[in-house]
């Protein structure tokens, strides 16, 4: 009896583990459908997408090229305005040096001519 029951109950158990098995397999075909669904939808977009991100590394680097360009004429018209600044520079020096005592002379000059001009005007009037 014991014997009829170990038998029975181990074929039940049999039984719901097949039923188990037959209903894992079942699930593992429909998610492999779906796998394989998705696998397809993935293809389809990959190419597009693919095609996009070498449009936009293209994009990149021909930004990066011109940006790269403008930079050394950026540094290249920095210099030149350096060397200009510092060409004017010794310029209005040489300008000062040159015309500036000559000029700071003649405007002594014409003080003094004001002022004995002044002084004479003055004398006349009061005489």
């Amino acid at each position: 009896m014991v014997l009829t029951i170990s038998v029975a109950t181990i074929a039940a158990i049999m039984v719901v583990a097949c039923i188990f098995i037959i209903r894992l397999v079942m699930q593992l075909q429909k998610t492999a459908k779906e796998i394989e669904k998705l696998a397809e939808i993935v293809r389809i977009h990959i190419a597009p997408i693919s095609h996009d991100i070498a449009s936009i590394s293209s994009t990149t680097r021909s930004i990066l090229e011109s940006t790269h360009r403008q930079v050394l004429k950026l540094e290249d018209s920095v210099s030149n305005v350096r060397d200009m600044s510092v060409r004017a520079k010794e310029f209005e020096e040489e300008i000062l040096n040159k015309l500036g005592s000559p000029l700071v002379r003649l405007v002594a000059l014409f003080n003094a001519f004001k002022r004995g001009f002044e002084t004479f005007y003055h004398r006349l009037r009061t005489d």
